[in-house]
């Protein structure tokens, strides 16, 4: 539970605000619980001096279920916090159609009540789970303008999203990026077992500059980059625009990103390829808050003429799985 007796002088906002989250616990109580609780995250918002929309976030009434908070998606939420508190952002919200508005706003809200707690009650729905690359694109316009064009597939983990990209645009070429060594040996058993000839699979990270990084792997579905460190495995990064420079690509038109926070950085190094070719983007918001708030105002600023969606591929979590997607 959020201490009580949170200090009356003066700290700084982000310290104030992970003092309150480490003193948070993990707690099963009746809703009659929670009212102090949010009372007090009520008066911790309003000493941030946040912008109202942070506020209301916290606050809106949905009907929930309980959910348990893990770990990296408490990570993943105090990202969005810090960045918020740091930069105090606007929501990008006339980016995007007002039918995704609502799905905006709820994806905040968890972030942030997942960031105060470790575990919360959330509005869920039943559906039939099926691969996110596939749910991603069906929200594409018209499939048929993919037909023997390229595509670049940006952690691809072990092939699944490569292989619902080839099934269902038939590009003439994919070029199949996972950074990670034992994911990318996996990526190459699969696309010899599916027999997928048109790909060209690339063991590296994409960033915006070319060089080396160190990869943390947690679990065996997620690798991220970060410092140097004895658990980190060193992997090369490369810019997409150097990629397309070098492999000589042309007619790109799809570009899908899911590397676990690096999207900003990828987007930066892709500036050139985007500009030129205007690929429909696919793209990760759910990792990092500069993702979320700077992403989709950059891709806008390259080429004002993308329309943007903001959709749900798994309504079994509160706060991943939620993707940009930009089509001009």
């Amino acid at each position: 539970m959020i201490n009580k007796n949170l200090p009356v002088k003066p700290i700084s906002a982000k310290n104030l605000l992970l003092l309150s989250i480490s003193q948070a616990k993990e707690q099963n109580k009746p809703k009659t619980y929670y009212k102090p609780l949010r009372a007090k995250a009520r008066q911790l918002v309003a000493k941030l001096k946040l912008k109202p929309f942070v506020e209301n976030l916290l606050f809106l009434k949905d009907r929930y279920r309980h959910y348990k908070v893990s770990q990296t998606h408490k990570i993943f939420a105090l990202d969005f916090v810090d960045y918020t508190i740091r930069k105090n952002p606007r929501l990008p919200l006339n980016l995007f159609p007002k039918k995704d508005h609502q799905k905006i706003i709820k994806f905040l809200k968890n972030k942030f009540l997942i960031a105060l707690f470790d575990s919360i009650d959330w509005q869920t729905k039943t559906y039939k789970k099926q691969p996110k690359t596939r749910l991603a694109i069906k929200y594409l316009k018209d499939k048929r303008k993919y037909k023997n064009k390229t595509v670049i597939d940006c952690g691809t983990f072990t092939g699944a999203s490569t292989l619902a990209l080839n099934q269902n645009l038939k590009p003439a070429k994919i070029i199949s990026i996972e950074p990670d060594p034992a994911n990318f040996q996996n990526l190459l058993k699969n696309l010899k077992k599916n027999r997928l000839k048109n790909t060209i699979p690339l063991n590296t990270a994409v960033s915006n500059r070319q060089s080396a990084s160190y990869l943390f792997r947690k679990g065996t579905s997620m690798a991220y980059l970060g410092e140097k460190s004895p658990q980190a495995a060193k992997v090369p990064t490369a810019t997409i625009d150097q990629l397309v420079k070098k492999l000589n690509l042309k007619k790109i038109k799809l570009i899908k990103m899911d590397i676990e926070g690096s999207e900003l950085a990828a987007v930066k190094g892709a500036v050139k390829t985007i500009k030129a070719y205007k690929p429909t983007l696919i793209i990760s918001l759910y990792h990092k808050g500069q993702d979320f708030f700077e992403i989709p105002p950059l891709l806008k600023k390259l080429v004002p003429s993308y329309h943007f969606r903001f959709v749900n591929l798994n309504y079994q979590t509160p706060d991943t799985e939620k993707e940009l997607i930009a089509q001009d």
